[in-house]
């Protein structure tokens, strides 16, 4: 190795560096200044942040859609009777059987088994209408890539948009919570007045989806055959291009409302749970924190 092809730099004792020089440098591997290591320090640094941060992603992602496949719990009463709220129409169920929504565009229909499990059947569809949620019975499923999410306890389940607005609530909750609920949404103008469970409106109801008397009978006036809980039921629908928002103070749509009027109605509806739901599975906002409890 001649002289040319030597590192330039002198080492503690004052001669000549013996290494051989870098092709493109003056100097060897050991003698590089320290100006040269720094951009490829920083493209290390660089390169470990960048995969941490695609490990970080791949890890949420993952926890994402384990929570939006699994089955969810869903909410179980104690004993029939129970009101059913759908909206502000309310109806009452003194047995087992389906329950189907007096609004013809409503997404889901519910049946209520002997053991006192909730089957809800039915999707919820995006505006441009593509299936974003799917209920079949005892499992609801969000598709991963719509940017929906879904949250739940043993008294309440919870659809949200991308946005975090709910699209979907069934919530289970003791009836005088209900009429203290009630009780207060009359006193700000904005609520449809306590709710007497013999003067209910009707819907089809029972095993074989009959039309329930029109007026209580004798047997349902009785203290023992008074709702001990209510299902209540909130859901943002479209149908024919028109979203529809059902809400504790009654029904809007867009097609004949303007989109104050539609912006209003959906934000009366009160996230119930925290998102994301993978993050905090079933822990409820502070504001919906009493709700069936």
């Amino acid at each position: 190795m001649g002289d040319a092809d030597r590192c330039t730099k002198a080492t503690r004792t004052g001669t000549q560096c013996k290494r051989r020089h870098i092709r493109g440098s003056a100097f060897c591997l050991q003698h590089q200044p320290i100006e040269v290591w720094i951009p490829t320090i920083v493209s290390i640094i660089f390169s470990l942040l960048l995969s941490y941060a695609f490990f970080k992603l791949g890890e949420v992602s993952g926890a994402r859609h384990a929570n939006l496949e699994r089955p969810r719990a869903v909410p179980l009463i104690g004993e029939f009777p129970i009101l059913v709220a759908d909206g502000s129409n309310t109806a009452m169920m003194s047995k087992p059987g389906r329950y189907a929504s007096p609004w013809s565009w409503s997404p889901f229909s519910y049946r209520i088994e002997s053991d006192c499990a909730i089957r809800m059947y039915g999707e919820i569809r995006d505006r441009s209408g593509c299936v974003v949620v799917q209920a079949g019975g005892d499992t609801t499923t969000v598709l991963p890539r719509s940017g929906y999410d879904v949250n739940s306890d043993l008294k309440a389940i919870e659809v949200v948009d991308e946005e975090q607005k709910p699209v979907f609530q069934l919530s289970i909750m003791p009836y005088e919570a209900f009429q203290v609920q009630l009780t207060q949404a009359r006193q700000k103008g904005d609520g449809p007045g306590i709710v007497n469970p013999n003067q209910t409106s009707r819907a089809p109801l029972g095993a074989q989806g009959e039309q329930m008397p029109a007026k209580p009978t004798e047997a349902e006036r009785s203290p023992a055959k008074q709702p001990k809980e209510v299902m209540q039921l909130f859901y943002v629908a479209t149908d024919k291009g028109s979203l529809w928002i059902v809400t504790p103070q009654g029904t809007t749509n867009s097609r004949d409302s303007d989109a104050k009027d539609v912006e209003q109605s959906r934000q009366s509806i009160r996230r119930i749970f925290h998102y994301p739901a993978h993050k905090y599975p079933g822990k409820r906002s502070e504001a919906a924190r009493d709700i069936g409890k």
